[in-house]
């Protein structure tokens, strides 16, 4: 009977051994399945946290790249329309004051657009801007600088004039308060008979 008793007692104490066995193998290995997850979660954070940085910089980087392009698209744009605006009005039309000298139209040429100002886009060539005048139609000017819109006046006109062979422009001033100031610059030519000042009825 104590036989069998010790028996029992040593084969319950060696499934209880093998049982603690086993169950310190699954902890351990749980053990290190929970460090692996640990890690792979902190560098899975750690990526995630990186991702607005790069993202942001990859932004501020396309951004960059876009700007360039669309500046370099304005600047070559502003170069072909400068190209084009001086093809459209050559010469003492659209010439800035610093070179300009009468460059009359050949014989049977249209007269052409004339330079009335400059376009100027921030980084890119200045271009200048025309309007049709001569047997092409009317420019009016509206607003309270009276001074700037005399000098739009007096550039136009000797323009138009820089343009034209000598007598073949001639000029009528409306001048309803008979003041002149605005064409007193081009008076010689009253004298000989090119330019006409007429007031209210005189049209």
């Amino acid at each position: 009977m104590a036989d069998r008793r010790a028996q029992l007692v040593t084969r319950v104490r060696g499934m209880l051994g093998e049982a603690l066995g086993a169950t310190r193998t699954r902890l351990y290995a749980a053990q290190d399945e929970l460090t692996e997850t640990r890690e792979r979660l902190a560098k899975v954070r750690r990526a995630a946290a990186a991702v607005p940085e790069r993202v942001g910089a990859q932004r501020d980087r396309r951004l960059a790249e876009i700007d360039e392009r669309h500046a370099a698209r304005i600047a070559e744009l502003a170069r072909r329309a400068a190209a084009a605006a001086h093809r459209e009005a050559p010469g003492a039309a659209s010439a800035d004051w610093t070179s300009w000298r009468p460059t009359p139209v050949a014989r049977a040429e249209p007269p052409g657009a004339l330079r009335i100002g400059t376009v100027r886009i921030p980084g890119a060539e200045p271009v200048p801007a025309l309007v049709p005048l001569l047997d092409a139609g009317h420019v009016q000017l509206s607003g309270a600088d009276r001074d700037g819109g005399e000098a739009v006046v007096s550039a136009l006109l000797l323009r138009a004039v820089g343009r034209a062979d000598a007598g073949t422009v001639r000029l009528v001033g409306y001048d309803p308060e008979h003041l002149g100031g605005g064409l007193a610059g081009f008076a010689p030519l009253g004298t000989a008979g090119l330019l006409t000042f007429v007031g209210p009825g005189g049209l």
